[in-house]
């Protein structure tokens, strides 16, 4: 994997087969957009309709994200992933829909495979 921009909070994926292009990426923090809210909307129990408003709806993205951030990503050590082998259970978004050229993924597990 290689590490884009803290700032940007996302790794880059490289799938196989391996050729040095990102298929895909995962956000690790700190920050992960309001926009995407794939997490809230994969759980499949959870509708629009059980809501008053949009606000609420936002809401309960925003906390799950929140949970992810002080959870899943709490102790990762951003500053040290670069070449390593990572999985991860999570959704993912389709930023262009109508192409799987930019795949986001919110972690809901992230484990790092130690070097040896």
């Amino acid at each position: 994997i290689s590490v884009n921009d803290v700032s940007k909070g996302s790794i880059n994926l490289d799938l196989s087969p391996y050729d040095n292009t990102t298929d895909a990426l995962v956000l690790i923090g700190p920050v992960i957009s309001s926009t995407l809210n794939s997490i809230r909307d994969a759980y499949d129990p959870l509708t629009y309709s059980m809501f008053i408003n949009q606000m609420q709806w936002g809401d309960v993205g925003n906390r799950m994200k929140a949970i992810i951030k002080e959870t899943v990503l709490k102790d990762l050590d951003r500053d040290n992933l670069s070449g390593k082998r990572i999985s991860f259970y999570g959704a993912f978004t389709l930023i262009k829909p109508d192409d799987y050229s930019e795949i986001v993924i919110t972690p809901i597990k992230l484990e790092i495979e130690e070097s040896e």
